[in-house]
């Protein structure tokens, strides 16, 4: 993070050396204390300007982040937000039903769990889940044409997709992965013989 110039009150560049007191309610400052003998974390400015460095936790949100003189009364604030990583980990499926008739027209909804980063954040909005299925097809459309296969995109963390029942019965096995990262998952789903 870099200030713009601080200035006393007649537009003055405040002296080199000037202590700012910098602070963020998430994540950490990196930036050395140079006072030592007030409290939290002063920087010192260099032709009127600091420069600090904030790191990311491992909670998504938005940081506060401000500055504030040890002197006088200078002060000032920004905001850093911090997005979650890649989906990792295991993406839960559930077949809404479980099993359908094998008639070419019986569909199933398959909606995931939350699917998060390492760190167990909501991943963002819009992350593309590849998903397949080796007996029948998937009907939901493909959200991104670049990618192989047929991608959805995660609203509040979940995907939700319908896969249509062919005529030959058996086991369907459903999978879900992301693009980026390394979630995936995968459930089954009956395809039922039809009335004789």
């Amino acid at each position: 993070v870099t200030s713009g110039v601080i200035q006393d009150v007649y537009g003055n560049s405040v002296s080199n050396g000037t202590l700012i007191t910098v602070a963020t309610d998430l994540g950490t400052i990196t930036t050395a204390d140079v006072s030592g003998g007030d409290p939290g974390i002063q920087v010192a400015t260099v032709s009127g300007v600091i420069s600090f460095g904030v790191q990311s936790g491992i909670l998504v949100g938005t940081a506060n982040i401000t500055a504030a003189s040890v002197q006088g009364s200078a002060s000032g604030n920004t905001q850093i937000t911090f997005l979650p990583g890649l989906p990792s980990g295991t993406i839960t499926l559930t077949p809404t039903p479980a099993s359908i008739v094998a008639d070419g027209t019986s569909v199933s909804t398959v909606t995931s769990g939350v699917i998060t980063d390492v760190n167990g954040n909501t991943v963002s909005n819009g992350t593309l889940i590849t998903v397949a299925t080796d007996l029948g097809t998937i009907t939901t459309a493909d959200v991104s044409g670049a990618e192989p296969g047929i991608q959805v995109a995660a609203v509040g963390g979940v995907i939700s997709y319908v896969v249509r029942s062919g005529t030959v019965s058996g086991i369907a096995n459903v999978t879900a992965a992301s693009i980026q990262g390394s979630a995936s998952g995968n459930t089954q789903i009956t395809f039922l013989p039809g009335l004789p």
